[in-house]
């Protein structure tokens, strides 16, 4: 008998000290694929691509003055350029960004974008994209401060795409992006894009943009 509790207490005392190893470790949870998370990575970098010039560059290509504006006019964004992205509407391009990336950073990404207005005339002000169809602004752009690729162009260098870090729900993948400047000067940066694992399939939690940082 004494033989019995003196091992049933030695298997305790086992499992106790492998208990704060399993919390550390994830003992138990099951990681996603890494298979599955750079299949999702390279459909969202893809997806990412027509966004990143709407909402880290220069905006939308202007056409004829849309009529409004309080603090300066706004433009209609031509229908060859709005077809070519694949939405017409900000409603559209809402849609598409919550397609690629998470609802937290939306809430972050979307105020300084769409969210201030007039709430007696329905006329914005300050915000670079206006509420008839998709109206832009160049000036309220200029304003705030969002063209942070400056006139960069970003290339993904996808066939680089590895996974560093799995979880439950959640990874993070690198990958290189070669940079070309306004003036045609490149470099190489290595991007890194933490994911996360949504109700509705995989979502970025970063901009995928990337600015160029040497000398011009």
């Amino acid at each position: 008998m004494k033989e019995v509790k003196r091992r049933s207490l030695s298997f305790l005392l086992i499992l106790l000290l492998l208990l704060p190893l399993c919390l550390l470790t994830g003992c138990g949870e099951k990681k996603v694929e890494e298979e599955e998370v750079l299949a999702a990575a390279r459909e969202l970098i893809a997806a990412a691509e027509p966004l990143n010039e709407v909402y880290f560059g220069a905006g939308m290509p202007i056409g004829e003055n849309a009529g409004y504006g309080k603090d300066a006019p706004y433009y209609h964004v031509p229908d060859e350029y709005l077809a070519s992205v694949g939405f017409s509407t900000v409603e559209e391009l809402k849609e598409k960004t919550r397609a690629v990336y998470t609802a937290e950073f939306c809430a972050v990404l979307f105020p300084r974008i769409f969210e201030s207005a007039d709430a007696q005339e329905n006329i914005p002000y300050n915000t670079p994209y206006g509420l008839s169809g998709i109206d832009f602004c160049p000036e309220a752009w200029e304003n705030a401060g969002n063209d942070l690729l400056n006139g960069a162009r970003d290339e993904f260098l996808t066939d680089t795409l590895r996974v560093n870090e799995t979880g439950r729900k959640n990874a993070v993948v690198t990958l290189s992006v070669r940079v070309t400047s306004r003036s045609g000067s490149t470099e190489t940066q290595e991007l890194r894009l933490p994911m996360v694992l949504t109700d509705d399939g995989w979502r970025l939690d970063m901009q995928t943009a990337v600015a160029f940082s040497g000398d011009e």
